[in-house]
């Protein structure tokens, strides 16, 4: 038997996880400790693949063989239900008051995460685990499907008395109350031993704590919800908290409040002077990097692995991330990509501008057993190698081959250069560029035509594919999906604020294309290979990379 423990964060799952551990002798598991994922997979793992990530743990086959055990088997989960649920799959679902939960669940992740995050994003389901109403109403669905294999017991009754969970779990376990009602340790027990866990053990104390405004917006989100649940849709009786700087001061710590002023407005200052004055790229690193360095780090915080190819938007993308994320996130990039080693591999590091095929990749993270999020942003190979030959031609710094090929590009015409480039002949790059765009799809050479978000079992990592295409058609859509996919904790307003700042045209002060082929930002459209490709550079490529073009999704045939 596979009982799910589930619940929007801070809304008692840990308290009831405790109740079943005291009142039935029983243990419990947490899909979000390693140890449990290990245990679980020796047990009932033989033969399977099973991502070690707690997103893609239970599996179809893996949830199927405990649910046929005779054992109960108790886990502690806070994602959404699945579509459909084997025999022996149960359900206690608990409940908090919104306002509490969302409350508590703040200062949490500022106190026990250390990460800065907004009552207000929360409130609209920003962060986290998402809306409470949506999270809520979705687990309120398995009732249906479930029958009397589903038990709802909210945190409210919990205060009133241990007796209607305690009955309700016997009941649907078929395990015996092994000690007396009442014996249970008081919170102030488990404050001491849990004082961010277990903070105040008030029910109420949110309603102090919400501006008016929050008090009304939690009625306008989520009072449909909350109303089928019995909670009161009334404002509550003023005083309100006031929306002041004493109010922030007389709440936060004032070491945690040091770190959230690094966090919230250490980035803005940064990219405002990077991009406004244009102080020096090696000066802005430096500055992040000294506050990284005495910030602490959150372990719970993934990997995000950034790899893309030459001339798809690299050094804007790690711009955007660069300021999204918390200072010191981002290891600073180096051209010879000597910082893409495990020696940089850790929880919370941003590794960007990766230029490498999947395998390379994947050689790397090898034994890197902690949560990893990677993504990779793909450019039409025709626009690349107009955009690279511009590169190589004008703009580049002189590095590496880029003096002696530049030498090369002088001598020709511009149907010469791209037919030199599309040939490889002395310089690769352009066939290089197509082998790392095929290993990242799957699988390699075929996969669907549009892929988005792709998945290796064997691997055990899955990757987000992103179009550069997509980026520049709506940047700020596509940059907070990125930001999600990858865990990324950043307001809605400060995402939209540094996507601005690092459009084309903040950073060119021209219009998308406008041409400057002596920039390195040059035109900043797409489709821009049309106004360069004559009969003779369509046919060779078409003969070369035609098939490619198919296979990553850009034509359907070769008609174009």
């Amino acid at each position: 038997m596979l009982v799910y423990l589930a619940s929007y964060p801070r809304s008692g799952n840990k308290w009831t996880q405790e109740l079943f551990k005291h009142y039935f002798q029983h243990p419990t598991g947490s899909i979000y400790v390693a140890n449990t994922r290990v245990e679980l997979t020796e047990r009932y793992g033989a033969g399977l693949v099973i991502p070690q990530h707690h997103a893609g743990f239970l599996t179809r086959e893996l949830r199927q063989r405990m649910a046929e055990d005779d054992r109960v088997l108790l886990l502690k989960t806070h994602a959404l239900p699945f579509g459909e649920y084997f025999a022996g799959e149960k359900v206690i679902h608990i409940v908090r008051h919104p306002g509490a939960a969302l409350w508590s669940y703040q200062h949490y992740l500022r106190d026990e995460r250390l990460q800065a995050v907004e009552l207000d994003g929360l409130l609209r389901g920003y962060y986290g685990f998402g809306s409470w109403s949506q999270h809520t109403e979705q687990w309120l669905g398995v009732a249906t499907a479930l029958g009397p294999d589903y038990f709802r017991f909210t945190y409210e009754a919990l205060h009133e008395g241990e007796e209607g969970y305690c009955t309700g779990v016997a009941r649907l376990t078929g395990l015996p109350i092994c000690r007396p009602l009442g014996s249970f340790p008081p919170f102030e027990h488990w404050h001491a031993l849990w004082p961010t866990l277990a903070r105040s053990g008030k029910r109420d104390e949110w309603q102090a704590n919400f501006t008016e405004r929050q008090h009304r917006l939690l009625l306008e989100l989520h009072g449909p919800t909350m109303g089928k649940l019995g909670y009161a849709l009334e404002m509550p009786p003023p005083p309100y908290a006031a929306e002041t700087a004493a109010t922030l001061l007389h709440r936060v710590a004032p070491a945690q409040l040091v770190r959230l002023l690094l966090v919230r407005l250490l980035p803005r200052v940064m990219h405002t002077l990077d991009r406004g004055v244009r102080i020096t790229r090696r000066g802005g690193w430096a500055l992040a990097e000294a506050v990284g360095r005495v910030l602490p780090r959150n372990p719970a915080e993934p990997l995000v692995i950034h790899a893309t190819h030459l001339k798809a938007g690299s050094q804007w993308v790690a711009g955007v991330l660069k300021y999204s994320a918390a200072p010191g996130r981002a290891v600073r990039p180096q051209a010879d990509l000597s910082h893409f080693t495990q020696a940089n591999l850790r929880p919370g590091a941003l590794l960007s501008t990766i230029y490498r095929a999947r395998p390379e990749v994947e050689a790397v993270l090898a034994g890197y057993q902690a949560p990893v999020r990677l993504f990779f942003v793909m450019r039409d190979l025709r626009d690349t190698l107009v955009s690279l030959y511009f590169s190589l031609r004008y703009s580049h710094r002189l590095m590496g081959d880029v003096g002696r090929v530049r030498a090369i590009l002088s001598e020709m015409t511009l149907e010469e250069g791209l037919l030199y480039l599309v040939a490889g002949e002395g310089m690769s790059n352009v066939a290089r560029i197509a082998r790392v765009q095929q290993s990242w799809l799957n699988p390699p050479g075929g996969g669907s035509p549009r892929p988005k978000l792709q998945d290796d079992p064997p691997a055990g990592r899955g990757w987000l594919l992103v179009r550069y295409e997509d980026l520049v058609a709506d940047e700020l859509r596509v940059f907070r999906q990125i930001v999600d996919y990858c865990q990324i904790q950043v307001a809605p307003r400060r995402l939209a604020r540094v996507v601005a700042g690092d459009s084309f045209t903040a950073r060119t002060q021209r219009q998308p294309g406008q041409e400057d082929i002596m920039a390195h930002q040059r035109k900043g459209i797409v489709g821009d290979w049309r106004n360069y490709f004559t009969d003779a550079v369509r046919a060779e490529f078409k003969a070369r990379y035609g098939q490619h073009l198919i296979d990553t999704g850009y034509e359907p045939d070769l008609d174009w």
